[in-house]
Formats: C-alpha cells, sequence, structure tokens
C-alpha cells in the first residue's frame, strides 16, 4: 500500500475511533482502481464499518453512512446493516465493492465468498442503468469522462456475463471488447485521448447507435450466460449480521 493510501486508512480508522465504530472493510474505487486515474484525481475510498451495537438498539441510532472529504480523499463507508441489506437485494454497486482488490478486511468474514454468491444474471440491470445514468451524464456536460464510463459499465457487464467474472483494468477491458466484437472504432477513442474535447451532433448520434448496439449485446450475452439468475442471499446476510451484532465470530 503506498504512502498515501496509508494515510488515508490512518485518517478514517482516527474518525471511526472516535465513535466506537469498527472498520470491517476497504478498497479503492473510482479512477484508481480502473487505471483512469490523472495527475489531479483524488482517491475514492469505499468500505464497511460497524457500529456499537449500543447505538443500533437506540431510539435514534443516526445515519448508517459515513461521508467526508480530506485533502485527497473522497470517503464513503456503509454500516454493516445496510450495506447487507443493498446486497441480499442484488445491489451491483455491493458487489462491485466486494470484487475490488481491498486494502483492509476484517477477518471474520470470507468477503470474497460472500461477493461470489451474487455473480448473477440480474446484474445485467445494474451495468445498464449505471451505463443509462452515466449517458444521461455524459449528455448534460456534452462528453466527459462520464461518457468513458458509460462505455466501461457496458463493458463490464458484457465481460462478467460472458466470463463470469470482474476485470477493473479499463484498457484490458476495452481489449476484450474489441476481441470480443462488442465494440470497434467508435466515438470512445476519440473521447479517452481527451476527455474535454468538443463532440458534434452527428458524433452524439452515432453514440445514442452505439448505446443500443451494446445495450441489444448485454442481454444477448446474458441470456446465454451460464451465470445463475438470481441467488437469495437473505439467510446468510441475515447471520453474518446477527453474528456481527451478537460478536459471535471468533477473532483470528
Amino acid at each position: 500500500m503506498n504512502k498515501d493510501l496509508t494515510m488515508g486508512l490512518n485518517e478514517i480508522n482516527k474518525r471511526l475511533t472516535v465513535n466506537n465504530q469498527k472498520l470491517l472493510y476497504l478498497i479503492l474505487s473510482g479512477s484508481h482502481a480502473w487505471g483512469l486515474e490523472r495527475p489531479d484525481s483524488d482517491y475514492d475510498l469505499r468500505g464497511i464499518y460497524q457500529d456499537p451495537t449500543t447505538k443500533i438498539l437506540d431510539l435514534h441510532r443516526g445515519k448508517d453512512t459515513i461521508d467526508f472529504t480530506e485533502g485527497l480523499y473522497d470517503v464513503q463507508l456503509y454500516e454493516i446493516g445496510k450495506f447487507l441489506t443493498m446486497l441480499s437485494n442484488h445491489n451491483g454497486n455491493m458487489v462491485t465493492l466486494l470484487r475490488l482488490p481491498n486494502l483492509y478486511n476484517s477477518p471474520e468474514i470470507n468477503w470474497q465468498e460472500l461477493g461470489a454468491h451474487f455473480i448473477t444474471k440480474k446484474l445485467r440491470h445494474y451495468y445498464r442503468g449505471y451505463a443509462e445514468s452515466q449517458r444521461k451524464r455524459a449528455l448534460s456536460q456534452r462528453g466527459g469522462k462520464a461518457l468513458i464510463y458509460t462505455y466501461r459499465e457496458m463493458f463490464s457487464g458484457l465481460f462478467l456475463m460472458k466470463y463470469g467474472s470482474m476485470i477493473f483494468d479499463f484498457e484490458a477491458l476495452w481489449e476484450y471488447a474489441e476481441q470480443n466484437g462488442w465494440y470497434n472504432d467508435g466515438l470512445l477513442y476519440k473521447c479517452y485521448v481527451n476527455t474535454t474535447m468538443p463532440i458534434s451532433d452527428d458524433e452524439w448520434t452515432k453514440f445514442y447507435g452505439e448505446w443500443e448496439e451494446l445495450s441489444n449485446k448485454l442481454d444477448v450475452e446474458a441470456d446465454k450466460s451460464s451465470l445463475p439468475d438470481t441467488y437469495d442471499g437473505y439467510e446468510l446476510c441475515n447471520t453474518i449480521l446477527q453474528k456481527l451484532r451478537k460478536d459471535e465470530y471468533i477473532k483470528q
């Protein structure tokens, strides 16, 4: 772990300790996770923490997320109850959080195994929805990073449906998209070179066509995917939460 990330981890632990909270899991997300960072990019740190059980039992238990920006760091943490609720509902952000390389993980839980259960065909809806939100953002900004992220999410969904795993290197993902005939010689090439380069109306028209084609290909790959259709993870997530609340896990 580099010095900057160590400082970020220390800052998070310092803030949690003040409130008797415990860090359970932490990953580096955003542009650095995908090899899309620029010299001025901050560090997007995402993770999971646990509130003390006494707070959970309070009448007014307060927020179940922690968000702050401090210098180089943009931090968002989910309380374990909130995280497991979203995961059991097949929230793609939570599945992705568990599949990215972690900076810290508490040994009570096999996080990788937990995340693997939720690699299902249901994630096609997550990728399409996230890509759609980035597409709208790109349109309002007339391009920019959001347009690149639109392609990134569609390529990620296609890769997952075909290969059953996630890859977090954008250039490698892009190469797979070309090898599989999902995408070739489109607007992405222009935006990747310069995210601030103007995009003409004709190019936006081309983008609409590329979007529809990628969206259709995602359905094709999902329909023939060997991934399970879904996973009922309620009991697993509920058991994990109860054991953490009761402190029944044996510390390693």
